[in-house]
């Protein structure tokens, strides 16, 4: 009997699909020394358990039954150092966007600081709050691009080191 089946990932998810040869346990009379059975169901694992252990005993006593579980779990399983690494790499960023805005601030205070005595002439010759207000947003604005175009940059080179690193 020949046929062709849908691509499976035996290494994990993040691998490519490698080529993979089913035999007929009928046509060897060496087994292989471990087999992974797929069995479609609507029941659950654990109703078939004992059934399943029962008919393997039945056939051949000295095959023990291991790791008896849904697809769900072996799924949940392989995506699990993924999703770990994708957990991490949420939380680095969100610190790393907290210093960014802690900084942010840090910058334009230390501006405003630093201009308190201009500003203070500009109110006494007759700037509303709102001019003072919008020159000190704009040049604050300039420099926070300057830094978003930086770390967009830098994000961009961290991706592909990223992605060459886990593409070995």
């Amino acid at each position: 009997m020949i046929g062709v089946a849908k691509d499976v990932r035996q290494r994990g998810v993040e691998r490519p699909p490698g080529g993979e040869l089913y035999l007929s346990l009928d046509q060897h009379r060496v087994a292989p020394p471990t087999m992974n059975v797929v069995i479609r169901t609507t029941l659950p694992p654990a109703a078939l358990s004992r059934t399943i252990q029962r008919v393997v005993r039945e056939v051949d006593a000295g095959v023990p039954v291991v790791r008896l579980r849904d697809m769900d779990s072996v799924f949940e399983e392989s995506i699990r150092r993924p999703r770990v690494l994708a957990q991490l790499l949420g939380v680095f960023g969100g610190l790393a966007l907290l210093l960014a805005a802690i900084g942010t601030h840090g910058v334009l205070s230390h501006m405003v600081t630093e201009r308190r005595r201009e500003i203070a002439i500009r109110v006494a010759l007759g700037a509303t709050s709102a001019d003072v207000l919008t020159q000190i947003l704009k040049q604050g604005l300039q420099v926070t691009t300057v830094g978003v175009a930086i770390g967009i940059l830098e994000a961009l080179i961290v991706n592909r080191l990223i992605l060459a690193a886990f593409s070995r």
